[in-house]
C-alpha cells in the first residue's frame, strides 16, 4: 500500500499501538466518519505495519519518543501526510515519524481494505460533507 494513504485518515487518533521496534505494528486508527462508509459495525481501522523500523513522535517543544505505551497515551490525531520519503505525518500536537517495510489496514472483521478503497471512501464522505455544507451557506 502506498504510503500517501495515511492522508486519508485526517482526523484519525491512534487509539491502540501494539508491537515492537524493530519489528510488526498494529495500530487501532479510530477514525468514525470515515469508518461509516463501511457496511460493518466499528470506529477504528486495523493497520499493520511490517518491519518497522522506526516510529517516532515529536512533540512540539518536547523531547522526541519512541516509547509506544507514551505514544499511544497521548491519542495522537493524524491531520496529513507531510512527506512520503521519509514518511512524516502531521498531528495536531507534533509529528510522526515512520519506516516500515509494508502496509495492510482492514476492518475488525478482518475484512482487508486496499488503498483505493479507503481513497475512494473518504472522496465519498468528503464530497457529501462539501455538497451539505453548500446547502447551508447564506
Amino acid at each position: 500500500m502506498q504510503r500517501d494513504v495515511w492522508g486519508v485518515f485526517h482526523d484519525g487518533i491512534l487509539a491502540v499501538i501494539e508491537g515492537s521496534v524493530p519489528g510488526n505494528l498494529t495500530i487501532h486508527l479510530q477514525i468514525d466518519y470515515l469508518r461509516r462508509q463501511f457496511d460493518e459495525d466499528g470506529d477504528f481501522f486495523i493497520v499493520e505495519l511490517d518491519a518497522c523500523t522506526k516510529f517516532r513522535y515529536c512533540e512540539w517543544d518536547a523531547a522526541p519518543t519512541e516509547d509506544l505505551q507514551d505514544i499511544q497515551r497521548r491519542e495522537i490525531e493524524v491531520l496529513s501526510v507531510a512527506s512520503e520519503d521519509p514518511l512524516v505525518l502531521n498531528s495536531s500536537t507534533g509529528t510522526l515519524e515512520l519506516d516500515y517495510q509494508s502496509m495492510r489496514v482492514r476492518l475488525p472483521s478482518g475484512r482487508a481494505l486496499t488503498g483505493e478503497d479507503l481513497r475512494a471512501a473518504s472522496q465519498r464522505y468528503w464530497t457529501a460533507w462539501a455538497a451539505k455544507a453548500a446547502s447551508k451557506a447564506p
